[in-house]
Formats: C-alpha cells, structure tokens, sequence
C-alpha cells in the first residue's frame, strides 16, 4: 500500500486465506480495491474473481493487468506502476462524484456479467450447440 494511504494489505500464500466474512468486511470499508495479479494469471489471461468481488462491494478496483479494464470496459483501472496507483488513486479521493459513479459502474456490470447465473449461459449455450 503506498505510504499515503491506509488499509490493508493481506498477501495471499497457499493457506492464508481470510474468510469470506473477513473479505466482505475490508472490502465494504474501502474505497479501494488492488486486484494485483500473479504473473501466471496475465500470462494466461486468467481474471481473479477478487477483482470482481471488489466490484460488487463498491470499490474502484485498481489493476495492473491490462486485460482486466479491457475486460471490465474500463470499469477496472489499469495501473502501470506504483507512481500511477498513487496518483490515480489521489485522483479519486479528489473526486467523490467520479468515485459514486465508478463504484455503480462496477456494481451493475457484475449485475450483468459476474454472477454464476450470467456467467453459466454462455457454457451451457455452447453444450446445447454440440449436443443438439
């Protein structure tokens, strides 16, 4: 976390998971969220559903993967370095309108493309093709 700012910073290492109570707490205390990817996960161009959990809580969801905003149509920041976190995210703290808007964008682009519901429909749409 940049020294200008408080939070919390919990590096995930094969068995330290927080609980989901645990992560429903940070996540609706913050403003932020940093969905920092494994180098695994860009190269392959996997997404972590804690990007998008950030999103469903309210927060600004803060990347360096660039696939992630593409992904999200912007609605994820894609952050290129630890000068441009601090100063996007300083960016949103002088913005509070900017912040209401950005945090319903995420909320209704999870609504409409992040639950198992949305999520399941293309999978099964493509198992009915095959079969049928």
């Amino acid at each position: 976390i940049p020294h200008e700012f408080s939070g919390i910073y919990h590096q995930v290492v094969y068995d330290n998971y927080l609980s989901y109570n645990e992560r429903r707490e940070i996540y609706l205390s913050s403003m932020f969220a940093l969905g920092f990817q494994s180098d695994e996960n860009i190269r392959t161009g996997h997404l972590s559903q804690r990007l998008f959990e950030g999103l469903a809580y309210g927060c600004i969801v803060l990347c360096e993967n660039e696939f992630a905003s593409d992904f999200t149509d912007g609605i994820i920041v894609h952050v290129t370095s630890k000068e441009d976190l601090v100063e996007k995210m300083h960016y949103y703290k002088q913005r509070p309108d900017l912040v209401a808007l950005k945090q319903q964008q995420g909320y209704d682009w999870v609504k409409l493309h992040g639950t198992n519901r949305s999520s399941i429909v293309p999978f099964l749409n493509h198992i009915k093709n095959i079969i049928w």
